[in-house]
């Protein structure tokens, strides 16, 4: 069995569970996601690292893959293909409660509320100093 564990533009980084020999030449198959019209591409790779790890009583072996040169096309499809691993990635690492950002609205929403009512009562209490000057200009009023 062979692990993807990351895809960059020059180098493919594989879990397997056998060893391979450094200089291997190797076809990597690579699997696009459902819904491209293209369902996978094959790019051509020299093993250029393997190293044994153990997890957890298991082992396996870390495999670098140089990729070799390839098509134009199939440059700017793995190139779009690392893109879209990336934004995966970046979504996967996104949580949201959002029951609690639900509620953070919804109080959000009663500050708002009353900052609106609270405004409005200064805003009313205003027009009657404000009446009470015009009515009387130039005279010492003093408001209790």
């Amino acid at each position: 069995m062979t692990e993807t564990i990351r895809v960059r533009e020059d180098v493919v980084t594989l879990r397997s569970d056998r060893p391979k020999h450094l200089g291997t030449k190797i076809d990597l198959e690579v699997k696009l996601p459902e819904g491209v019209l293209l369902q996978s591409f094959t790019l051509n790779g020299t093993i250029t690292s393997c190293e044994y790890v153990s997890d957890n009583g298991s082992g396996s072996y870390i495999l670098e893959v140089k990729i070799d040169d390839i098509s134009p096309m199939n440059k700017k499809i793995l190139k779009a293909y690392i893109d879209f691993l990336e934004r995966e990635d970046m979504l996967k690492g996104i949580e949201m409660d959002l029951k609690a950002l639900q509620q953070v609205f919804s109080h959000f929403g009663q500050r708002l509320s009353q900052l609106r009512a609270t405004s409005e009562l200064m805003r009313s209490e205003l027009e009657g100093i404000l009446e009470l000057l015009m009515r009387n200009p130039g005279r010492k009023i003093t408001i209790h």
